[in-house]
């Protein structure tokens, strides 16, 4: 789950955790400036990160446009996904928020398959976290970091990618879509290789 790359999440980033939501639903704050707004947290630490990072609890905040080869996301279906291998419905009905107990057609693991690329994901169950810190970190402007500590509720079921999206798997959605990276835009990727690692190519 961690160390590998930073996971990019939904929330706007905020240095502590006054009035954040308890129900799981992502932090928007929709009156903060929009400069602030346009930053999203990153979590858990990368492969470029000392091992302090290697936590859910690590996060820090990048701009939205913000590309690397160190970020990353999983994917996320909703809590009856289609196991016959079809794509899971995504309607406003089948997301809402309701409190269910795992049953025989949720098992505690699926695969999907897209073509001939498969997709892993697992099956989290409604629980309860503590989010953020009970020590309280002041910094010389005086504002207060990761505090303070509170309860989150999730009270429904869902199915999350065991890793992050693949190569593969992204190089299998850009074929069927169209999709154009940012970088590809601007006239460069980068790309990797078995021989040369790392490396910038010019488009």
């Amino acid at each position: 789950m961690h160390g590998n790359v930073s996971e990019w999440c939904e929330d706007i980033y905020y240095w502590n955790y006054k009035n954040a939501p308890s129900d799981g639903s992502a932090a928007m704050m929709v009156d903060v400036p929009a400069e602030m707004a346009s930053r999203r947290a990153l979590r858990g630490g990368s492969c470029c990160k000392p091992k302090e990072s290697c936590r859910s609890s690590s996060r820090y905040g990048v701009y939205r446009l913000y590309r690397q080869c160190t970020t990353g996301f999983r994917i996320v279906c909703c809590s009856k996904p289609a196991i016959s291998g079809a794509a899971p419905p995504a309607s406003a009905a089948e997301k809402s928020r309701k409190s269910t107990a795992r049953s025989a057609d949720q098992p505690a693991r699926v695969k999907l398959t897209a073509g001939d690329i498969d997709f892993d994901l697992v099956r989290i169950d409604p629980g309860k976290f503590i989010m953020g810190s009970e020590h309280k970190y002041i910094d010389q402007y005086k504002w207060t970091y990761e505090f303070p500590a509170h309860e989150v509720t999730i009270d429904y079921g869902y199915y999350m990618g065991r890793t992050e999206v693949t190569l593969e798997q992204f190089s299998f959605f850009v074929a069927e879509t169209g999709y154009v990276t940012d970088a590809e835009k601007q006239g460069w990727i980068f790309n990797a290789d078995s021989e040369k690692g790392w490396h910038d190519v010019i488009c």
